[in-house]
């Protein structure tokens, strides 16, 4: 499978120029730049829709830093939740533990209020 490749907007207007003002045909400016026939004739046709809006979408390296910033907070989102699963285990654990507690003892000295509210917050319910 080939990759995908993005072209700027300097590039395209360039290529679309060779074949509408230079006169050259559509086969040899994409021979030339090593294009695909279909996407120069696509270009060319956008241009003539609209030659003061061609192209004018976002650029390649905006583009590419938007997909890596969908990775990075897709992979933040995991670590997020891993951690979440880890603090409600170590909270269950720790509150099963404090049930077991010996009778006319009135807290256990490992589970802080703290630690009960953080269990309330991430179970969303109460325990």
């Amino acid at each position: 499978m080939t990759q995908k490749r993005f072209y700027d907007q300097e590039f395209k207007l360039g290529a679309v120029k060779f074949v509408l003002q230079e006169g050259r045909s559509i086969n040899s400016v994409s021979d030339d730049l090593g294009l695909s026939k279909a996407s120069l004739h696509n270009w060319i046709k956008a241009y003539k829709a609209n030659q003061t809006q061609a192209f004018s979408g976002k650029n390649y390296k905006e583009e590419q830093e938007l997909r890596q910033l969908r990775r990075e907070n897709e992979i933040l989102r995991q670590e997020r939740d891993v951690c979440q699963e880890e603090i409600q285990g170590f909270v269950f654990r720790a509150l099963g533990k404090m049930e077991e507690r010996p009778s006319g003892t009135t807290d256990h000295p490992g589970v802080s209020n703290n630690l009960k509210l953080l269990l309330v917050k991430t179970s969303g319910g109460e325990r």
